[in-house]
């Protein structure tokens, strides 16, 4: 009869399993260390075994414990084994007195002057309401979801319960690109980037889609979008505060330019280069493709194709939803 504990006071049953091997005279090896002749995970189970020794082994968690035992002929015997451990009962929240966060990874560590860090990891979970069992010792919890982390130091005492909440100071960010006035289309090329405000600024995230929901840390950040690779981009800075759901839209303005060869101009397309500028006189785009095409913020553009000694030039306005042929060539 093998009488396996718990911790005290659990919100659930200890759970343990408990294994029976034959033991090797003198052999001080844990049972998982031999294939075992019998498992159960019942509260107090029982088993009929031939006399002889055997090694007997409960393992709750992270703790394991093991006892050699004699079974003399027509005798009934009592196994108490007590795992040395605590169970831990987290609760993560986005924030105080909150309902529990979502898409939250806790890991938990101990000290460990052998591992990289010197910590190392013993368990991780991305339950809701995650729980360890636990030897007794001092661990290091950190919960972590997106770029939000929290961490703590508890002590776990064996045969104990211990709960505790933590808030992670996170924030909620849904984003949603607007492109002359209607939600982006799933197939345009459009980036996301958000990035911590500080010097230099760090990179947090990018997407490639219309739209994306993040997790953050609370915090000042720069949240940008752009449509192609050229100039159509739209910033805006925001501060989060833990516990906060904010919804944010990133309006652009585009309108398309397509240069289209005709003529002498055509035939001599794949060696002409074309430069475009903007008002300011800075170079948004270059290309060598006979009938090229871009997305641009609207404004007044110069156009230069083919070779220094006889350009052809072009000056246009383009307009918000604008779809403007530009065309290349003399009569």
């Amino acid at each position: 009869k093998i009488a396996p504990q718990g911790a005290a006071g659990s919100s659930e049953p200890g759970n343990v399993l408990v294994t029976l091997a034959e033991a090797a005279a003198g052999d001080a090896a844990s049972a998982g260390d031999r294939l075992p002749l019998w498992l159960s995970r019942a509260a107090n189970p029982q088993i009929l075994v031939p006399a002889g020794s055997y090694r007997v082994a409960a393992e709750l968690g992270h703790t394991q414990i093991a006892k050699t035992i004699t079974a003399a002929a027509g005798t009934t015997q009592m196994v108490e084994l007590l795992p040395g451990a605590g169970r831990l009962e987290l609760v993560v929240q986005a924030a105080a007195q909150g309902p529990p966060a979502e898409r939250v990874l806790v890991v938990v560590a101990v000290d460990d002057p052998n591992a990289p860090g010197g910590r190392r990891e013993v368990a991780r979970s991305a339950a809701p309401r995650p729980a360890f069992h636990l030897p007794t010792g001092t661990y290091y919890v950190q919960a972590r979801s997106g770029t939000a982390e929290v961490r703590d130091r508890i002590a776990v005492s064996a045969g104990d319960t211990v709960r505790r909440s933590l808030v992670l100071p996170a924030a909620r960010l849904t984003m949603a690109v607007v492109v002359n006035g209607r939600a982006a289309d799933a197939d345009r090329d459009i980036t996301i980037e958000v990035a911590r405000v500080a010097t230099p600024p760090e990179r947090v995230a990018r997407s490639g889609a219309g739209a994306a929901e993040l997790i953050l840390a609370e915090g000042k950040y720069s949240v940008s979008a752009t449509l192609g690779a050229h100039n159509v981009r739209a910033v805006s800075e925001i501060a989060l505060a833990a516990g906060e759901k904010r919804d944010l839209a990133l309006r652009l303005e585009s309108g398309t330019i397509r240069l289209q060869h005709r003529g002498a101009a055509r035939r001599a397309a794949a060696d002409a280069l074309c430069e475009v500028r903007d008002g300011r006189g800075v170079v948004v785009w270059r290309t060598v493709e006979p009938d090229p095409r871009a997305d641009l913020a609207p404004g007044q553009y110069h156009v230069r194709c083919g070779p220094d000694s006889a350009p052809i030039e072009r000056t246009i306005t383009l307009a918000a939803g604008e779809q403007r042929v530009v065309e290349i060539g003399r009569e």
